[in-house]
């Protein structure tokens, strides 16, 4: 957590926020090995089921590869009294489901003692339902969401001297939404279904400079371009 310009060697729009969560992936460690990787599962109440895998691999002495995914799901149809005057009804969540994806893949590469990569691709991809309000008679619920995300990104740092470091970032965005619900008597001018979509698109692309002064003070200069598409 940054407040002001704890770390003033980021992109301008950073510093300009008032409060910054700031999240790095950790570069991966392997010592005696070239290679290493994990699974795992998972199971709970209400239908929930998880699954995640993970692999790191040493290409070189200089470049890492790591490979990680997960999914899971789960109906979330919990029982629940509703009460209304006199009348108490014995219910479970309905149009309350899950299912998502993510996976996502890193670089990380020591060019040298002075140049330093990491490029990363991510992907998500969810649908859910919305349960919508408990209601008398009436547990009818239509609402669904789906949500797709993926972007790349690459982050080159450069240290020319121990006084002057360089670094660039370039990142492409790709945000999806979409809004169904369907009910008869809401939406008849549409055959009985509200659809709605959301797209948005960025390309964005920051240059950093810092010159440290003394041990103590340090001074940077930092360009943001950034294009939006809705």
């Amino acid at each position: 957590l940054s407040l002001g310009a704890d770390n003033i060697f980021q992109p301008a729009r950073n510093v300009s926020s008032i409060a910054l969560l700031n999240i790095e992936t950790q570069s991966p460690q392997l010592l005696n090995k070239s290679y290493k990787g994990d699974a795992s599962l998972q199971t709970g109440s209400f239908g929930l089921l998880g699954a995640s895998v993970n692999y790191i691999q040493k290409l070189n002495n200089k470049i890492i590869l790591s490979l990680s995914t997960d999914a899971q799901r789960a109906d979330g149809q919990f029982p629940f009294d509703f009460k209304s005057l006199d009348v108490t009804e014995h219910r479970k969540r309905r149009n309350n489901d899950l299912q998502s994806f993510r996976g996502e893949a890193n670089l990380y590469a020591n060019l040298s003692p002075k140049d330093e990569l990491r490029a990363k691709i991510y992907y998500y991809n969810s649908e859910r339902g919305v349960p919508g309000s408990a209601i008398s008679y009436n547990e009818y619920a239509a609402e669904r969401i789906w949500n797709d995300n993926i972007f790349g990104q690459i982050n080159y740092k450069r240290k020319f001297s121990n006084r002057i470091e360089y670094k660039v970032l370039a990142r492409v965005n790709h945000d999806f939404m979409k809004y169904q619900d369907r009910h008869d008597d809401k939406y008849e001018e549409t055959g009985g279904i509200r659809d709605d979509r959301f797209d948005q698109d960025e390309y964005y692309l920051s240059n950093m400079l810092l010159y440290k002064v003394t041990d103590k003070i340090s001074v940077s200069v930092a360009e943001d371009l950034s294009y939006t598409k809705l």
